[in-house]
């Protein structure tokens, strides 16, 4: 071997083995940047399909009540588990201007064309419940379709079940106030008597949803008028069906049917967790929440969500394909309605409380995909002094004044607002709803995420 050949191996060598022998060096690397989550960020984005997805709404929930709330209960520097879900953007909520014969945006929408968006994949007109705008076409849902391609369904609230959000995934009406057959003169064509689906609670009954839960228990009691089970109460209705009926906490914790599952825990609505004085236009004094106001036979939103939970994947266990729940927090926008701040903050903590089972759940079963958003945009806003049209002030739990000003209205009940609505997200799929998106959107990452078509 050549004498050149031979240094240059030579030479080799010594930079494998360190360089020490010829001076060089080792090369230390940089520590990590304990501040710099570039690494972190990367490792939360997944691709792929997904076994389950949660789907969490909070109805009004805006980013100015999730700030009030996290104020008042965690302090300006806390964080709920919502807050951790790195995959964040904002959602557009408008709707169509139907009510002024116009395909142009309308800028403002409510729960049920908000709803409709995200469930459907199609903008439509005030009011409608997963119907098109002007020909009032039936269009399919993420629930009815996942249930096609074989995965179990859900759909959770705490408001009643007929109301605007969680009839979404399984009604289709031209006007959300068709909820019982009682309501025939609202419900017109859509009503049975006269050839449609029927209303909400009378489809709910008919759907393949694997679950249902939350209030509304008297739109079920009500008599049905057509169809097969003509002079019967929805209830009937639905236990011939398949569903098992439980009607208060204990029965929900103890159930251990085989049957598909419809929990109404209330008349209407569940009632709120938290209750307070709502904002005044003159003399507002400070004020603290009281906390704990649910009757104890009505269960939680996260007690909800974890019976939900285990019972859709007891059903799909050793399955391909697993479920897809959605859950409504329904609060937020109820006590904003009523320019009530505990009434509305006490529905985010609970909805947070749901989030937190959610997560759970995710942390053992990884092709899961967590949604947290809101529908619309609601009436509060934080501000420095009263001086509002509606003021209230709150001591929070740090020892400070809290200022809620509300001024969507002067009379009757506080209007939403058309401003975008935060959405945070974990799991498969979830980077693609970062950024400003639309609410047509969440539709497609779910469906993509679950592998199935229209």
């Amino acid at each position: 071997m050549k004498f050149g050949k031979r240094l240059m191996i030579a030479v080799v060598l010594m930079l494998a083995v360190g360089g020490t022998a010829v001076g060089i060096a080792k090369v230390k690397k940089p520590k990590a940047d304990p501040e710099d989550r570039s690494n972190w960020v990367r490792k939360q984005i997944v691709g792929g399909p997904a076994r389950n997805v949660i789907l969490f709404v909070g109805d009004g929930m805006d980013e100015s009540a999730i700030t009030a709330a996290r104020n008042y209960w965690l302090g300006a520097n806390g964080r709920f588990a919502m807050d951790r879900m790195k995959m964040s953007g904002s959602i557009t909520t408008y709707a169509v201007n139907e009510l002024m014969d116009s395909k142009a945006p309308f800028y403002v929408t409510d729960s049920a064309a908000s709803g409709t968006a995200w469930a459907t994949g199609r903008k439509t007109g005030l009011f409608r419940i997963s119907t098109a705008p002007f020909t009032g076409e039936a269009m399919p849902t993420i629930a009815e379709l996942a249930h096609k391609n074989g995965y179990r369904t859900g759909d959770v609230t705490t408001d009643s079940v007929t109301g605007a959000t969680p009839a979404v995934q399984m009604a289709h009406v031209r006007l959300r106030n068709c909820e019982s057959p009682a309501d025939e003169g609202v419900c017109g064509d859509d009503a049975k008597i006269n050839g449609g689906l029927g209303s909400i609670a009378e489809q709910a009954a008919d759907s393949d949803l694997d679950l249902i839960m939350g209030g509304g228990r008297s739109d079920f009691e009500k008599t049905i008028t057509a169809g097969p089970d003509q002079g019967k109460t929805v209830l009937d209705s639905a236990r011939r069906q398949g569903f098992d009926v439980v009607t208060d906490a204990a029965g929900l914790a103890s159930y251990q049917g085989r049957k598909r599952l419809l929990g109404l825990f209330n008349g209407g609505g569940m009632t709120h967790e938290w209750s307070g004085q709502p904002a005044v236009e003159t003399g507002a004094a400070s004020q603290r929440c009281e906390t704990g106001q649910r009757p104890a036979e009505q269960p939680s939103l996260a007690t909800m969500t974890r019976s939900s939970i285990r019972f859709l994947n007891q059903r799909s266990k050793g399955k391909k394909k697993g479920f897809f729940l959605q859950v409504e927090g329904a609060d937020p926008d109820k006590g904003a309605h009523r320019a009530d701040p505990c009434w509305m903050m006490g529905g985010v903590v609970a909805l947070n409380e749901a989030v937190k089972v959610g997560l759970e759940f995710a942390r053992k079963s990884p092709r899961t995909l967590l949604i947290v958003t809101a529908d619309h945009g609601q009436s509060s806003q934080i501000i420095p002094f009263t001086g509002a049209d509606k003021t209230a002030i709150l001591t929070t739990n740090e020892g400070s004044q809290l200022v809620l000003g509300y001024a969507t209205s002067r009379s009757g009940d506080q209007e939403h607002a058309g401003i975008p609505v935060p959405i945070k997200a974990m799991g498969p799929q979830a980077a693609n709803l970062m950024g400003l998106n639309n609410q047509t959107d969440i539709f497609k990452v779910i469906t993509r995420a679950l592998g199935i078509r229209r």
